[in-house]
């Protein structure tokens, strides 16, 4: 039941930390500007907002006493994210930000105090809420939801000074209860009877995630997980050709891509959740679709087709 508990809850936090990662060397990327760009992205300013620099996929701007970075995808003019500061060396995180997917639906938004997460939290598709909940301080507290993509819960988990601690209870795809019970610090005490827990556990419950690399079985799990991560970082370092517009621009941050690896291993479907710009984008999808087969995932025993998320960082 331990590796149960272990596996469920990283699922749970991968998801949130994908997202809510404050942007890379902070105010180091938004020193350049050019009137030529001024013109370049359409966006609503409030009355009290002043533009000080604009770039190639960047606009920076004061707004009453702190300042405003937005970013946008350069070949489509989206807007790809927006973050508040504290000081006008863009290092102190403090009020409101949006993420958004390339697509324009999906988003993460929430707000810093002095660089810290605070307040509420969520991410969701446009139309359907994946994930929320509320950070005090970094810590987050209450009731923590997380929704299947046709809005049925999926999870709900509580949280108290950080720790997950008090009642949870999660979900099938068609709102049937899978597990519920109680947490402390982090350990998951199921209320069903033992055979009935087994028989539901297989219903969504991943055994192993895919392995990319050396996945020599007599390692643990834990094990195997870390050796792929590093096996990935690996390859996308010995592979991975900058594309010129990040020297050029100074396009620097983090591109998240979602990856369906089969049964047999085989990459199936790649999408680009953030690429940045297209040349990123685009580079990103080829070093993923050149990858070797990788070692399928397991559920309830058998080769299974599950989705990974592959991270990638670009800086000149």
């Amino acid at each position: 039941m331990n590796r149960l508990h272990v596996l469920a809850k990283a699922g749970f936090l991968l998801l949130a930390l994908l997202y809510i990662a404050p942007p890379n060397a902070a105010g180091q990327q938004y020193t350049k500007t050019d009137v030529r760009f001024a013109q370049s992205h359409e966006y609503e300013t409030a009355p009290d907002e002043r533009v000080l620099k604009t770039w190639y996929h960047y606009v920076v701007s004061r707004k009453g006493m702190k300042y405003v970075v937005r970013t946008f995808y350069p070949e489509t003019g989206a807007l790809t994210s927006y973050y508040t500061y504290q000081d006008r060396g863009l290092k102190i995180l403090d009020g409101p930000f949006v993420l958004y997917s390339d697509d324009g639906l999906g988003k993460t938004e929430g707000s810093y105090v002095e660089n810290v997460l605070d307040g509420h939290w969520g991410t969701t598709t446009g139309t359907q809420v994946l994930v929320e909940g509320t950070y005090d301080m970094g810590l987050r507290i209450g009731e923590w939801k997380e929704h299947y993509t046709n809005g049925q819960l999926k999870s709900l988990f509580t949280f108290d000074g950080g720790e997950e601690l008090g009642p949870y209870v999660r979900y099938d795809t068609l709102g049937v209860v899978l597990d519920t019970g109680n947490s402390i610090l982090g350990e998951r005490y199921t209320s069903l009877p033992p055979a009935e827990f087994e028989a539901r556990r297989g219903r969504d419950i991943i055994d192993e995630f895919p392995c990319f690399g050396d996945c020599d079985p007599d390692l643990s799990l834990g094990e195997r997980t870390q050796l792929s991560g590093l096996a990935v970082s690996r390859y996308i370092q010995e592979n991975l050709v900058s594309p010129e517009e990040v020297g050029l621009y100074g396009i620097q941050g983090r591109v998240n891509a979602s990856v369906l690896i089969n049964e047999k291993g085989i990459i199936e479907q790649v999408d680009i959740i953030n690429g940045l710009c297209e040349p990123i984008a685009a580079e990103c999808r080829r070093i993923i679709e050149s990858m070797p087969n990788w070692r399928p995932g397991i559920k309830n025993g058998n080769p299974a087709p599950v989705r990974v998320l592959i991270p990638f960082a670009f800086a000149p």
